[in-house]
């Protein structure tokens, strides 16, 4: 937690979970992408370990109770975004935008060159609600071109 008035900053939450795989060699971080949901839920996304977690919190934003996986075995998630619906858009390191929903079932968005490299989902606001701006980098670690984009995508109904 960042105190800017104290000029501090403390661990909000370790776990073992959290962290790069040991030993590992690969450019992808440990946790990367941190969203609460409005269901006081805070979800964090480990690119490295392929999987998307999430743990309680309380009213004050502290971390309660034991992190649970929410999923695993997916393509490295590195950040996402979280729909008015409970799905999450998922941003993989590769050529696919994917969708979780609650029920775990996975559907592949669009798997477009254009989002090589996918790293960054955010929702639109305004005139842009429901779609959601992805970044990716070309597929700069993939072997790609290395030219970053920013793309729309507009969400199936």
């Amino acid at each position: 937690m960042l105190d800017a008035e104290a000029g501090t900053a403390t661990h909000w939450l370790a776990d073992e979970v959290l962290t790069k795989l040991p030993g590992s060699a690969s450019p992808n971080p440990g946790v990367n992408g941190v969203h609460r949901a409005a269901d006081d839920w805070v979800y964090l996304s480990n690119a490295e370990r392929k999987a998307l977690y999430r743990v309680r919190t309380d009213a004050t934003g502290a971390a309660v109770g034991a992190i649970q996986t929410v999923i695993d075995g997916l393509p490295g998630i590195d950040d996402f975004a979280i729909a008015a619906d409970g799905s999450i858009i998922l941003a993989t390191h590769q050529h696919a935008i994917l969708r979780l929903f609650p029920d775990k079932t996975v559907v592949t968005l669009t798997e477009d060159e254009a989002v090589a490299g996918a790293t960054s989902v955010v929702a639109g606001r305004g005139a842009s609600q429901g779609s959601y701006f992805i970044t990716g980098t070309g597929g700069l670690f993939e072997g790609g071109k290395g030219e970053a984009a920013l793309v729309r995508l507009q969400l199936p109904q």
